[in-house]
């Protein structure tokens, strides 16, 4: 089986400026710049160094669910026989062309 990567954060810009904006804009949104700003250079050079953790997912899509706005579709994933959930707008555009 050869597998398709759906979604890679480098190259999400409008995601990325929405949580950074949210991150200095807001109390209640966003995420703690505790090591760097969210999506910055120090961030991802904080990635590649290992201070933030890499986190994958791989395996099968078995069921995606739009939320009642549409915009952030909720896909079931099957690890290995483990469920996981994710959340992601990039895969809206990516479904369509499934159907």
């Amino acid at each position: 089986m050869q597998w398709r990567t759906v979604y890679e954060l480098s190259k999400d810009s409008s995601s990325v400026m929405q949580v950074q904006k949210a991150t200095l804009e807001t109390e209640d949104y966003g995420l703690l710049p505790d090591i760097a700003l969210f999506g910055s250079l120090e961030w991802w050079n904080a990635v590649r160094d290992g201070r933030i953790p890499i986190h994958t997912t791989s395996g099968v899509i078995t069921k995606v669910t739009e939320n009642v706005r549409g915009a952030w579709p909720l896909c079931e994933i099957n690890s290995g026989g483990v469920k996981a959930l994710w959340r992601g707008r990039c895969l809206s555009s990516w479904t369509a062309n499934m159907h």
